[in-house]
């Protein structure tokens, strides 16, 4: 069995172990036996040498890379936190698996390429970084890697027939020279046009096969205004939504 686990994602976490144990929270899972190839450690930003950390000790990304476990990043997740991962390029040249999810909303993976490739560009200062084609295995290759399939990620004889189809001339771009580079830099997921997966057809035309959206959606916005004016019975500070999370604009 496979094991996900959460691992330095804050500074809280990064400075309580170090504190406790000598020791950064992957030296920590190194020591114990934790990390092989069956282990994907979600997140994954505060590593040693991370400017945050003012902590240059130690090579946190080589003992991820020699024991062969992978990261799952999920870049959105933290620039919301004004949070860069330093970096997804730096990750992937020390040796280390890398897969792309989602971990806040919207759940769109493809936006997530995009914000991986333009968060590895501001960390290193560089244009060239977060190239297409990495970001692109990433989200493909590497989250297979990650399970431990080989039959997914990929358009090969013995894989399973799992199809995600995009017109990139819905997406408005203009003309396409490389169509993987227009993916990253343009689409989103109601881009996707037809998606089969194992040869059963789930999106046709953009629309999702299994279940009434539309009906869905309703249901999601009546049950997200519940949650949100019953805030006051549940939150610590007793506070409505509008305190906690004030609106872009005040709503009359």
């Amino acid at each position: 069995m496979r094991v996900q686990i959460h691992a330095t994602i804050n500074l809280l976490e990064f400075h309580t172990v170090l504190q406790r144990q000598r020791c950064t929270p992957i030296e920590l899972l190194h020591r114990i036996g934790f990390l092989d190839p069956e282990v994907s450690l979600s997140h994954c930003i505060f590593i040693a040498s991370h400017s945050w950390l003012v902590y240059p000790y130690g090579d946190d990304l080589k003992i991820i890379a020699d024991s062969g476990a992978s990261v799952a990043y999920s870049p959105l997740k933290y620039l919301k936190l004004g949070i860069l991962m330093e970096s997804f390029d730096r990750y992937r040249k020390a040796g280390v698996n890398m897969g792309i999810g989602t971990d806040t909303f919207p759940k769109d993976i493809l936006s997530d390429m995009r914000y991986a490739a333009l968060a590895s560009r501001v960390a290193d200062r560089s244009f060239i970084s977060g190239h297409p084609r990495d970001v692109f295995n990433a989200v493909t290759l590497g989250g297979a890697k990650m399970l431990g399939r080989d039959d997914l990620g990929r358009l090969a004889r013995g894989a399973k027939a799992d199809i995600t189809i995009i017109n990139l001339r819905d997406i408005a771009f203009g003309a396409v020279r490389d169509p993987i580079r227009s993916l990253m830099e343009t689409a989103v997921s109601r881009d996707v046009r037809r998606v089969i997966v194992d040869g059963e057809t789930l999106v046709d035309n953009g629309r999702y096969l299994r279940l009434n959206e539309e009906e869905l959606l309703e249901k999601v916005q009546v049950k997200g205004e519940q949650v949100w004016d019953s805030l006051p019975q549940w939150h610590w500070t007793g506070k409505g939504i509008d305190e906690i999370v004030p609106p872009a604009f005040k709503i009359k």
